[in-house]
């Protein structure tokens, strides 16, 4: 037995009990029905593709690949395997190639020196999210 002052380090812990298993199973069964929840937001199935002047729509199941011209030059779009990417662009700092594959509803690319957006959406049925009067 270890005792430092008057504290005694073997009477201080606690046995846990049921009340605290039941606890920490509900924990558990809360952050994983909360983490599929918020990650399946939807069946995505198009791509827009928005220009400062113009919006195209591609579907994800068609592999291709898309040239759009944009204020600094041409962005090269892929879609393979239901997934988007940029291949290239005349971008300087690249980012939209940085920011890898998207392939949820609601994840986006966006290239600001180029002035091109992709964004990934589901049905093509829009919900509202909100109403303001």
């Amino acid at each position: 037995m270890l005792i430092y002052g008057k504290f005694n380090y073997t009477t201080a812990m606690v046995k846990p009990r049921l009340f605290d298993f039941l606890l920490y199973i509900l924990a558990i069964a809360l952050s994983l029905f909360l983490l599929f929840a918020t990650s399946n937001k939807g069946k995505a199935n198009t791509v827009t593709v928005k220009t400062e002047d113009k919006e195209y729509r591609y579907s994800l199941t068609k592999d291709q690949i898309i040239h759009v011209n944009g204020d600094n030059g041409e962005t090269e779009i892929e879609i393979k395997k239901s997934k988007v990417r940029v291949l290239s662009s005349t971008c300087k700092n690249k980012d939209c190639i940085k920011r890898g594959t998207i392939e949820r509803e609601g994840e986006s690319i966006v290239c600001l020196p180029n002035k091109v957006v992709i964004l990934i959406k589901g049905s093509g049925e829009e919900d509202i999210d909100a109403i303001s009067i």
